[in-house]
């Protein structure tokens, strides 16, 4: 029976039954259902077919299959539990009539023997001896002007091209069976299983998860989603000059180290004065300062005044303050 596409959409008109959508999407794995002839212009069965052989097969190796076939083909000897494929090798298929008419009385999946029409109403021309051909009359005029006919039934007559069936111009292919929908596997697809593999992944089940926005990646109650790479960096910088700073992102607390080097300038309090390589978005929490060099001395390093983005530090030698100290310095803070 041919059949034509005739609507893409897999679900049609009224309410959605999940359990055939369900079904309906397990057909539509392959762009052909279980049961369709395609031929092949290869000796290579593709995988998913069956060659149209006759062959016999067993039902739980194809169910759908099985299902969709019945027993239409089967000739008796099959044995229990195994189904058979039609017989297709030289054959042509041919459109059910279906009521039309034109091939009556026929079952769909039944087999038909060749014929050759009967001939008739032949007409010859030319100075044929009319004595050869059995039955053949001249016109009642008796002119050799006519042509002379015959109605040929059961005569064995050649004709050019002539042979042992009647057949058109062909090409030889190899029709296969659709046998089953799963795309690399024989087996059934077991919906019930897969359901759990959709549902939320947490550390003893496996299942699905959402990459996770920016703003999850701040919650931190968020367990339900996964970090990529690139956010697992959002929010953190680093720069490794002498005057640098390595910031964590926020969903790591937001801790911010900076570091630098200075010089004392002047004999007065607050001789050190730096600016922070960032700006702090809350504050700091401790500063160490050292004196760097080998100078014989008392040396200490106070911290002054702190804003968000300066530090005031005072150098002194032996208690006084001293001019062309060399200091480094650490502060953490958020």
């Amino acid at each position: 029976m041919w059949c034509i596409k005739a609507w893409s959409a897999p679900i049609n008109q009224g309410n959605i039954d999940v359990a055939a959508l369900v079904k309906e999407l397990a057909a539509l794995k392959s762009a052909h259902p279980v049961g369709a002839i395609i031929p092949f212009p290869k000796a290579e069965v593709p995988a998913g077919y069956l060659e149209l052989n006759g062959s016999v097969h067993s039902i739980a190796a194809y169910p759908d299959l099985a299902a969709y076939l019945g027993t239409t083909f089967n000739k008796g000897d099959e044995g229990a539990g195994n189904f058979r494929l039609p017989e297709s090798r030289g054959e042509f298929l041919r459109g059910w009539d279906h009521g039309r008419g034109v091939d009556a009385g026929r079952a769909l999946g039944t087999y038909q023997a060749s014929m050759s029409n009967t001939l008739s109403k032949v007409r010859m021309e030319g100075g044929y001896d009319i004595g050869t051909y059995m039955d053949m009359s001249i016109p009642d005029d008796g002119t050799w002007s006519k042509k002379l006919a015959y109605d040929w039934s059961g005569h064995g007559l050649k004709l050019a091209n002539s042979g042992s069936e009647t057949r058109p111009c062909n090409l030889a292919v190899m029709w296969c069976i659709k046998a089953w929908s799963a795309p690399v596997n024989q087996g059934n697809i077991d919906v019930a299983a897969l359901a759990p593999l959709a549902a939320q992944a947490t550390e003893i089940n496996q299942g699905t998860a959402k990459v996770s926005t920016t703003a999850q990646m701040l919650d931190s109650a968020n367990d339900f989603v996964l970090a990529t790479p690139k956010k697992l960096r959002w929010g953190f910088s680093i720069s490794l000059a002498t005057n640098g700073y390595i910031a964590f992102p926020s969903w790591l607390g937001g801790l911010i180290i900076q570091w630098g080097a200075a010089t004392s300038s002047g004999t007065a309090a607050d001789n050190i004065s730096v600016s922070m390589p960032i700006a702090w978005p809350t504050g700091s929490l401790a500063e160490v300062a050292t004196v760097v060099g080998n100078a014989i001395g008392n040396y200490t390093v106070t911290r002054g005044a702190m804003t968000s983005n300066s530090m005031k530090m005072t150098a002194s030698l032996n208690g006084s303050f001293a001019n062309g100290v060399a200091v480094r310095w650490i502060a953490l803070g958020s």
